[in-house]
C-alpha cells in the first residue's frame, strides 16, 4: 500500500498520466490482461481502504480510483480505445467526447457516409483482395462519384493507383 505522500503526489501528476501508465499496462496488452491490470489498480486505491485517512488523501485516492475506472472503461472498449490511441498519438492523455466523436467520424468517413459510398468501397476491396486492381480502382471512382468531398476515398485510391502502376511497370510485356 501506498504511503499518504506518495498517494498526495500521484494525484498531483495524474493528469499528466496515460491510461495505460496509470494502469501500468502496455499497449498492446489483451483483454485479460487488461481486466488484471484494473482489478489490481482498483485494490490498490479502493476508496473503502482509506476509510481512517484525513480527508486530503481520501479525496486524492477517490481522484485515483475515477481515472483508474473512466481508463478501464475506455480501453475495455475496442471502439473507444481505438479513438483513444488516435488521441494518445495526438497528444491527448484523455478521451473527451469530442474527441471520441471526432475519431468516430473519420472511421466513418473512411468506411463511406452514404449507402452507395459504402457498397461500392465494399466492391473495391472485395476486388482488391482477389488482386483486380483495375477493378478495385473502377469500383472505388464508383463510390467516389456519390462522395466527392470523401478524402479517405480519394486517399485510397491515390494508393492503389500508385500500386497497380508498379505492378504494371514489374510486369514484362507479351510478345
Amino acid at each position: 500500500m501506498m504511503n499518504q505522500a506518495e498517494i498526495k503526489a500521484l494525484a498531483r501528476v495524474i493528469d499528466r498520466l496515460d491510461y495505460y501508465q496509470l494502469l501500468k499496462l502496455d499497449p498492446n496488452a489483451n483483454a485479460s490482461q487488461l481486466r488484471d491490470a484494473y482489478h489490481d489498480a482498483r485494490k490498490r486505491f479502493h476508496p473503502d481502504c482509506f476509510l481512517g485517512q484525513t480527508d486530503d488523501v481520501r479525496g486524492a485516492v477517490d481522484r485515483i480510483a475515477r481515472r483508474i475506472t473512466e481508463g478501464y472503461m475506455v480501453l475495455r472498449d475496442r471502439q473507444r480505445r481505438a479513438a483513444y490511441d488516435s488521441a494518445l498519438s495526438a497528444g491527448h492523455l484523455r478521451l473527451s467526447h469530442e474527441l471520441e466523436e471526432e475519431a468516430k467520424t473519420e472511421v466513418q468517413q473512411a468506411r463511406g457516409t452514404t449507402p452507395n459510398g459504402k457498397r461500392y468501397l465494399t466492391l473495391c476491396e472485395e476486388e482488391e483482395r482477389r488482386g483486380a486492381l483495375a477493378k478495385a480502382i473502377q469500383q472505388l471512382k464508383m463510390a467516389i462519384t456519390f462522395e466527392p468531398k470523401n478524402l479517405a476515398f480519394r486517399q485510397k485510391l491515390d494508393r492503389l493507383e500508385q500500386q497497380w502502376k508498379a505492378e504494371r511497370k514489374g510486369s514484362t510485356p507479351k510478345i
